[in-house]
């Protein structure tokens, strides 16, 4: 189910009040970091993310987050970016 324009503005203002969390090191995106995120984002919270500094990486990222996560891309500014579990997903 795609959200809505009010509530993703609703979810990024939440998630404003988050600290962004650096899990993706030099390895990349790990099966170890990727279970952190699922563990993250249980019942359908909130990830605030930090991004590598490379824009296309950061979009590959993104897409894969999105496809193993299971979440789904609230919003992104610059190299950080907001993820909403979807609950009931595992």
């Amino acid at each position: 189910m795609a959200m809505t324009s009010a509530e993703r503005r609703d979810l990024m203002a939440r998630a404003r009040e988050l600290l962004a969390r650096n899990l993706i090191g030099k390895a990349g995106l790990t099966e170890a970091v990727m279970g952190q995120i699922r563990a993250a984002l249980a019942g359908g919270e909130l990830l605030k993310l930090r991004l590598p500094k490379d824009r296309e990486e950061a979009t590959q990222l993104i897409r894969r987050i999105e496809a193993e996560g299971p979440c789904e891309l609230v919003g992104r500014v610059g190299f950080t970016a907001v993820f909403r579990g979807i609950a009931g997903a595992e």
